[in-house]
């Protein structure tokens, strides 16, 4: 293939263009680089991230205002956490996607938004062989006997939040 002088240039400029994007996404915190390199259907994923050491749950929680719900197993660390679109996650997550949740560690939060009940994550992380150090729902609707019971058989906390969406991803991607 014989590229010419003026289709190097073409290519030359989408490239510049290209680093232009994601120097401004690197620079807002990536969030939308991790969402194509994480694997895991981008239209139901909001923020992905490993953190490279162990956090506190307990600090977590604090840090987002949090509710327990569920409090077996609220002594631990987490090594990353998952924001999904509740709904969009149900909805078009097949099985092994679903296991693109969890990055690198299952020991993460996942976060939930768009939840009314709570039931429909909770039924879904029952079913499944991984399971999460914690499942936060973001400004859920309430929060269902069902799924707190799930969440103490799965020794899972079960934690809300009030905080908006893109100051939950804020606040929790500092917590390195």
């Amino acid at each position: 293939m014989n590229l010419g002088d003026e289709n190097l240039q073409e290519y030359s400029n989408i490239k510049k263009f290209v680093l232009s994007l994601t120097g401004i996404d690197r620079s807002r915190g990536g969030t939308i680089l991790r969402r194509y390199n994480s694997g895991v259907p981008y239209e139901a994923l909001i923020d992905i991230s490993d953190y490279d050491h162990d956090v506190p749950l307990s600090r977590m929680v604090k840090a987002i205002d949090g509710e327990v719900h569920s409090s077996r197993g609220i002594d631990r660390y987490v090594h990353g956490y998952t924001v999904v679109d509740g709904i969009k996650a149900i909805l078009s997550f097949s099985y092994s996607e679903y296991s693109l949740l969890y990055g690198w560690s299952s020991q993460r939060a996942i976060f939930f938004t768009d939840v009314k009940l709570g039931r429909s994550p909770m039924i879904a992380i029952r079913v499944h062989p991984l399971k999460p150090a914690a499942v936060v729902y973001i400004q859920a609707d309430r929060v269902d006997e069902l799924a707190i019971k799930i969440a103490e058989i799965e020794n899972i906390p079960l934690i809300t939040t009030e905080m908006p969406v893109k100051e939950v991803c804020r606040v929790v991607s500092r917590l390195r």
